[in-house]
């Protein structure tokens, strides 16, 4: 589904869903200096501009969300409580997010007892 919640639409920098937008930034625009800079994200959502038939804001921040999740808990090899870190959420807030998202640690990276896989 689009953004604007009507099916899928082409892959591009001006349409498309969220998870499309990787394709079209790289990394050292979107961060700089290690941080993310939202400046540089707003710049290209002004410049691409809001379509005449409007967009589905809630879908749109759940998929901003989404790939900020998976960044942190991909940065930190699936582990939620250091994910959390970088999110600067408490664990189960997170959690919470990663169940209404359905976004589940692969069997793989499962840490036991606070210990890596592996």
């Amino acid at each position: 589904m689009s953004p604007h919640g009507h099916g899928s639409a082409p892959h591009s920098c001006h349409g498309g869903d969220a998870s499309d937008s990787t394709r079209c930034s790289s990394r050292s625009e979107a961060f700089r200096n290690g941080r993310l800079d939202l400046g540089e994200i707003f710049a290209r959502i002004r410049a691409v501009g809001l379509p005449p038939e409007g967009i589905h804001l809630n879908f749109v921040i759940q998929k901003f969300q989404e790939q900020l999740i998976l960044l942190a808990l991909q940065a930190e090899n699936w582990n939620i409580t250091g994910a959390a870190r970088r999110l600067r959420l408490p664990h189960s807030t997170l959690k919470g997010h990663m169940v209404k998202l359905g976004i589940k640690v692969p069997p793989e990276k499962v840490w036991i007892r606070g210990r890596p896989p592996g």
